[in-house]
């Protein structure tokens, strides 16, 4: 049934854009990840997809649009993402095909594979640049800090980095990360280096 304010508005008025509720016009978020079979945390993604979907309506992308892998999971974590993945908001876009412009925030899950493709690609690297240079939000979530060094890895050998002087946290030198590394290419080892001097 319809309320008596909308009853009795004049046909001859309609409302423009500005008159519109802001809580209509959902601000769109980012949640960039990896595409490698070295997968993503999967408690890394169900939290940062919980807190983004709570705030925006969210995108998910990986380079070239490749599917999303979870090697490590739980019983409850593999409940949820059964069920999330069975949804079409689950398949990702290709981060080479995004127009930045949409998103208002940019959210990195962690997790294994984010080291192995998302520092080296060219598109990634623009991404996070943008980002920052429109004073967009970003949150890196353990590994996906790797993302920050795109620009670093990708960028002019001279050049400052972009994120230079910034703070900002990312994983320990705990064992297993070492352990980890050591399995790992010369490409990875170089991205060490530059995340250990942050």
């Amino acid at each position: 049934m319809a309320s008596p304010a909308t009853s009795l508005s004049p046909p001859t008025q309609p409302s423009t854009p500005s008159s519109q509720p802001q809580a209509q016009q959902q601000q769109r978020a980012l949640l960039l990840t990896t595409a490698s079979a070295l997968g993503i945390s999967a408690h890394s993604f169900i939290h940062s997809y919980t807190l983004a979907s709570s705030l925006f309506a969210v995108t998910i992308a990986t380079p070239g649009g490749g599917p999303l892998h979870f090697p490590e999971t739980d019983a409850n974590s593999r409940r949820w993402l059964d069920d999330f993945l069975a949804k079409p908001a689950a398949v990702p876009v290709a981060v080479e095909s995004l127009d930045l412009t949409l998103f208002a925030a940019l959210l990195i899950p962690g997790g294994a594979g984010t080291i192995t493709d998302l520092p080296h690609n060219a598109a990634v690297a623009h991404l996070a640049m943008a980002f920052d240079r429109d004073k967009k939000l970003i949150c890196a979530v353990g590994l996906g800090v790797s993302v920050l060094c795109a620009s670093a890895l990708l960028g002019n050998k001279g050049a400052d980095w972009q994120f230079a002087g910034r703070c900002m946290t990312a994983v320990s030198q705990t064992k297993r990360w070492c352990n980890f590394v050591r399995r790992r290419p010369v490409s990875i080892l170089r991205l060490v280096v530059v995340v250990r001097r942050i």
